[in-house]
């Protein structure tokens, strides 16, 4: 007994260094093991993330296909109705936009707003498609979007329209929502999941997606190379925050991309190393406490049996096993007694030091069901198992979101029946496979919803493992019946060869999409197909998800086109013969509509002159305020029948194709500013303000300065006739130039009564106003917007107009105007300042030739250039025009056009042919207003033209530019 004691000190100490030994291996085996359990995990969840991706890619170019198709059908209701749907089945945020850019690389439909045309052809995207002949689904790495002004991801599919490339549908990703689907993955605050394309660049990642977006992993990490397996795991440092992690990855099966999974490896070792710690700090204290215990019972073991010692001995080490567990023990007796727990309990419980002390389990079942989810199923849970032998292992959930996995079991304590309860905290294995139940919903939601049928087959086998409603109804077969077949039972025996070929080369990606696949239905019809394919793991097997469109429809009504064409081409050949004797109706008819048009003209233009003269004089000669209202009213009346005559006849020469623009270099700010000086007092009368928005606008460019305006003043008069409050502004922009030539805006917008969406769309049409029945209020022939539109055509332009009911509108046209030589000089802009007053200066006293053959509108004519100071002779025909031109010099002739005997055209060549008049400048002054006029006087040696009825203003403006021009 004596041998023993004194060697129990030296056995103590061996036993303390195995078990000390022991205790080391154990913390380096429970790090190992919680590492590799880690890695196990990060590759799991990789595979169902990545399936999950694949089903969201699916989805997204599902639903782009089919915007696609809609948009180049041209079913624009179907078009919306499948943005309305994508919106709707994806969160809110995650689709940016849908767009449609064509063959050029301009966005010609986009679900934003754009303000103006917006050119993509430099993007990647838009390259790679008109590069290939492919139907093929393209992923743009994610960039700052020129419309989108925030980082985007594209899904685009080329168009093709009769076999050419015609364009791109365009459907937009947020990032940020990607990075929200995968943070749902996140265990910690630490783990990250993200999606790369193959050269490392980021789509999306979990944390820090900013810093990371427009980044590439390392290309010397395992995950890039070409060689590396599409399925594996490692530990790594992470390239974005240089925090090590373990990584679990795959490659999404179809698309260019990898997605993996990172989960911190301190995050990991957190709870390995925490329990190390606490087991290094209870046998730190422990031990010394079991080296006196040893050396007390070494002197007791003089006294005491070998059989005590060893008691002792086993006791203690089971206290020390039973403490370092990390799970958390209770023990109750048969009679509800609380007979012991280890310190983990305690710790998982939170349980407080006056409730250690408690002898009986009723208190401790009261604090711990407090904490609990469910707290009466779990107290009923436990009275039931007292009363029984069950074992029992299930998952007990805290209302704070936790999971402790419980295990149960009776035992045999000394000579009492006991209840075991062990308890572990499973609470992120548990929230991991909740979020993976949650993707798989998701996912299973998207496949049962999907518009086009779908059908998933075994690669090997070519046997059907799912398919959704969908595709069931497209085949006539509930889902059983077709999950009891396979490839072969679905097309004709006949096409099967040409089937199976197609299959085996979409297994092998070698393609995506097989094109008029013929597929039988259950009830022995036959429909045709496009199917494309997407390669997917499927509970540990290769599979074919298989995507059904029937277009039967769309060979229908190809076949349909066909049999159209040829009978198109019959009638296109009847219809020639026919509009070739039409078109020599039209032109017979265009001939006599012009002579009409000329006489009516003349015939109105010749008593007019006379009416609007005569006022005009009268006024000057002084009248009373009630005459000077009439008179006022008379010259406004002639005005307003001047401006119909004139209206009508630039429509009919528009029409006619015999109208011809001007072409000389002007100022373009000029004309806004005349614009806007000329109508300033009607608007001021109205109590409106007329303001004007221009910015620097290029120099030196040629055009019609009068068409310019006219347009500009065509819609201020109708702003002001409109408005019946508030501003008018007129606005000029610049839109595009290059080297050539500058694409130029007007805009007036108002505050006036506005227009509706349905009478808008008529508005430049001839003879139209926005409600035919307003010309009772306002008046107007309805031809000013439609000759607007013509000449902002004739001018490379356009003209259109937005409005809202009751709150204005805003009408544009645009011009294209070339660009002048450097030394060109600028047209003369419509004066300002009074002619009137210039002549009076100037040119008192000069002496003017008058030819007209109306008495009352040489009267008029005379007596206005007196009164601009000139001295008048008047000849009342061509004849005796000539006979005093060949007897004095004049300093200016007016000649009219149509006289009889001889005409105003061999007037003045007889007149140029004298040597005392050749240079002396001839202005036409006549009723003819037609172009074709004008060129005839120019060519007869006239030197300008001035239609009748002519203001006093534009009269004397024109004999005041020709007086002061150099001879």
């Amino acid at each position: 007994m004596r041998r023993i004691a004194r060697a129990l000190p030296t056995l103590a100490a061996v036993v303390v260094a195995v078990y000390l030994w022991n205790l080391s291996a154990g913390h380096d085996h429970l790090r190992v093991e919680t590492l590799k359990q880690a890695g196990q995990r990060a590759v799991q969840l990789a595979d169902a993330k990545a399936g999950e991706m694949q089903l969201l890619l699916g989805g997204a170019d599902l639903l782009l296909r089919e915007f696609r198709d809609h948009y180049a059908l041209g079913k624009t209701p179907a078009v919306f109705a499948t943005v309305r749907a994508g919106m709707t089945a994806f969160p809110k945020g995650a689709i940016v936009h849908f767009s449609v850019v064509n063959a050029q690389g301009y966005i010609e439909f986009s679900t934003l707003d754009l303000p103006a045309p917006v050119y993509v052809g430099d993007r990647d995207y838009f390259k790679f498609h008109a590069a290939s002949s492919t139907d093929r689904l393209y992923i743009n790495k994610p960039f700052e979007g020129r419309t989108t002004h925030g980082w985007v991801a594209l899904l685009t599919r080329p168009i093709f329209k009769a076999g050419r490339f015609a364009g791109v549908a365009v459907m937009s990703l947020a990032p940020g929502y990607v990075a929200q689907s995968l943070a749902q993955q996140v265990m910690a605050a630490d783990d990250v999941v993200g999606v790369t394309f193959e050269d490392g660049t980021y789509l999306a990642r979990s944390r820090d997606l900013a810093q990371a977006l427009g980044r590439q992993w390392a290309g010397d990490r395992p995950p890039l190379p070409s060689g590396a397996p599409v399925r594996d795991g490692a530990g790594l440092r992470s390239v974005a925050d240089e925090r090590p992690r373990l990584y679990g990855w795959r490659h999404l099966t179809g698309y260019p991309l990898k997605l993996y999974v990172g989960l911190d490896e301190r995050t990991v070792l957190a709870p390995a190393d925490q329990e190390i710690r606490r087991s290094i700090r209870r046998n730190a204290v422990a031990l010394p406490l079991l080296s006196l215990l040893v050396l007390a019972v070494s002197g007791l073991l003089f006294r005491s049996a070998r059989q005590q010692e060893r008691l002792i001995a086993g006791q203690a080490l089971l206290k020390a096993t039973f403490e370092s567990t990390a799970d958390g023990i209770l023990i109750v007796g048969g009679d509800r007694r609380i007979l012991t727990f280890n310190h983990r309990f305690r710790e998982l419980w939170g349980l407080p030091d006056a409730l250690v002390r408690t002898a009986s389990d009723r208190e401790l079942l009261a604090q711990v069901s407090n904490q609990l989810e469910s707290p009466h199923e779990f107290l009923r849970t436990v009275e039931a198992l007292y009363e029984t032998d069950e074992q029992r292992l299930d998952i007990v959930r805290f209302a704070d979101g936790r999971a402790f996995e419980r295990h149960t079991r009776t035992a045999q304590l000394d000579d009492q029946r006991a209840r075991l309860w062990s308890f572990r905290d499973v609470t992120q294995r548990w929230r991991a496979e909740q979020a993976l139940r949650r993707s798989e919903t998701r996912a299973r939601g998207i496949f049962e919803g999907a518009r086009d049928g779908i059908l998933l087959a075994d690669t090997q086998s070519h046997r059907f493992v799912d398919a959704n409603p969908a595709v069931c109804a497209l085949l006539g077969y509930t889902k059983d019946e077709l999950l009891a077949r396979g490839v072969t039972d679905i097309h004709p025996g006949a096409e099967l060869p040409r089937v199976l070929a197609t299959f085996e080369r979409q297994a092998r990606g070698e393609i995506v999409i097989a094109e008029d696949i013929p597929v039988l239905r259950r009830d022995g019809s036959v429909f045709y197909a496009d199917i494309s394919v997407a390669a997917i793991q499927l509970d540990g097997r290769d599979c074919m998800a298989g995507f059904f469109r029937d277009i039967t429809e769309r060979r229908r009504a190809d076949e349909e086109l066909e049999r159209h064409r040829h009978q198109l081409e019959a009638m296109v050949e009847r219809r020639t013969h026919q509009l070739a004797d039409a078109k020599e109706a039209a032109e017979a008819a265009n001939l006599a509509k012009s002579a009409f048009l000329a006489n009516m003209s003349h015939e109105i233009r010749t008593p007019l002159n006379a009416i609007t003269g005569l006022t005009d004089l009268m006024k000057r000669d002084g009248a009373t305020p009630q005459q000077s209202d009439r008179l006022t009213k008379i010259a406004t009346a002639g005005r307003h029948l001047l401006e119909v005559i004139n209206a009508v006849l630039d429509m009919s020469k528009i029409e006619s194709g015999k109208f011809v623009l001007e072409e000389s270099v002007v100022d373009v700010a000029s004309i806004v500013a005349n614009a806007a000086a000329l109508m300033r007092e009607r608007a001021e009368a109205r109590q409106l303000q007329l303001v004007t928005d221009v910015p620097a606008l290029p120099k030196d460019l040629l055009g019609d300065a009068t068409r310019l305006l006219q347009a500009l003043l065509n819609y201020l008069s109708n702003a002001v006739k409109f408005t019946h409050a508030g501003r008018i502004t007129l606005r000029a922009a610049t839109l595009a130039e290059d080297e050539d030539a500058v694409l130029l805006r007007f805009e007036v917008q108002d505050t006036g009564i506005g227009i509706s969406a349905v009478k808008l769309a008529t508005l430049y049409t001839a003879f139209e106003q926005a409600d035919n029945s307003i010309t009772r209020e306002y008046g107007g022939t309805g031809l000013g917007l439609a000759i607007t539109r013509r000449l902002a055509q004739l001018m490379g332009g356009d003209a259109g107009a937005t409005s809202v009911p009751g709150a204005g509108s805003r009408f544009w046209f645009t011009a294209r105007l070339r660009r002048a030589a450097s030394n060109a000089v600028a047209a003369v802009a419509p004066r300002l300042e009074s002619a009137e007053e210039g002549l009076r200066r100037r040119h008192r006293g000069r002496l003017v030739l008058l030819v007209e053959d109306e008495p009352i509108n040489r009267e008029i004519t005379s007596g206005l250039l007196e009164i601009a100071g000139l001295v008048v002779e008047a000849a009342h025909d061509g004849a005796q025009a000539v006979e005093r031109a060949a007897r004095r010099g004049y300093d200016l002739i007016l000649m009219d056009m149509q006289m009889p005997g001889m005409d105003g055209l061999q007037a003045t060549r007889r007149v140029r042919a004298g040597d005392l008049n050749r240079r002396t400048p001839v202005l036409a002054l006549t009723a003819n207003a037609f172009s074709e006029d004008r060129a005839r006087c120019l060519a007869a040696g006239m030197n300008d033209f001035v239609t009748k009825p002519a203001e006093s203003e534009t009269l004397f403006a024109a004999v005041l530019r020709w007086l002061d021009a150099p001879r």
